[in-house]
């Protein structure tokens, strides 16, 4: 974020131009926005608040959260151990769960994300079974998917969603996170889970299963 001032006593025109009426008076610019675009700080006078209404104004400038699918030990490290917090996701195999329904849990997973932007948090799901160690030292699958967990990576702890994969029961599971979670239960986490390398979802519905034929000629029926 680049900063500029300007003396509205001697810059007449520009102050005009901007209706500047009081000192002092700060305009917020958002990236490729323009003259007209400019938005004014209405809050309070002290270093702090000022501080935080920039920081606030920089953090919605960035791009939303990225939700990355665990493919490898590199993405778990780099979203729970780059960031304060990590928000990770099992979604439910394919087979119970097809494309358009995943894709509906995704995307109210990234909605969720943008909600809680400033908290900088990771964002990572995986599919059910297929990073069984994960799922172990994260105590999930047990009572079924979609299952979702907030995990410290440097204080080894979690907390694990016990209400519905909804978008209201997601939204209070992570608010009660971002208010400190006084409720909510921690678990240690000893170390961090191994991650099996697997390719990333292609997108679509699962292969459906092959059956064989099956030739009567070869049963016997004993009668």
């Amino acid at each position: 974020m680049n900063l500029a001032a300007v003396d509205a006593t001697t810059q007449t025109r520009l102050a005009q131009q901007f209706n500047v009426r009081g000192f002092p008076t700060i305009k917020y610019f958002a990236p490729n926005s323009s003259a007209n675009d400019a938005v004014e700080y209405t809050g309070g006078r002290t270093t702090e608040d000022i501080v935080q209404w920039a920081e606030d104004k920089a953090t919605e400038s960035q791009p939303p959260p990225a939700l990355n699918e665990i493919l490898s030990q590199q993405v778990l490290l780099e979203a729970c151990e780059n960031h304060p917090l990590c928000v990770i996701a099992v979604m439910p195999p394919l087979l119970d769960c097809n494309a358009k329904c995943r894709n509906s849990y995704l995307d109210l997973l990234r909605t969720e994300s943008l909600k809680f932007k400033q908290n900088k948090w990771g964002w990572i799901w995986t599919e059910g079974t297929k990073q069984p160690k994960l799922e172990e030292k994260l105590d999930v699958g047990g009572f079924g998917y979609p299952a979702l967990v907030a995990m410290h990576g440097r204080k080894k702890q979690r907390v694990t969603m016990r209400g519905p994969f909804n978008q209201e029961g997601v939204h209070d599971f992570l608010l009660s996170i971002s208010l400190g979670g006084q409720k909510l239960q921690l678990f240690p986490v000893s170390d961090m889970p191994t991650i099996e390398a697997v390719e990333p979802w292609d997108g679509q519905d699962a292969k459906p299963i092959e059956e064989e034929d099956l030739d009567l000629d070869d049963i016997k029926l004993e009668l």
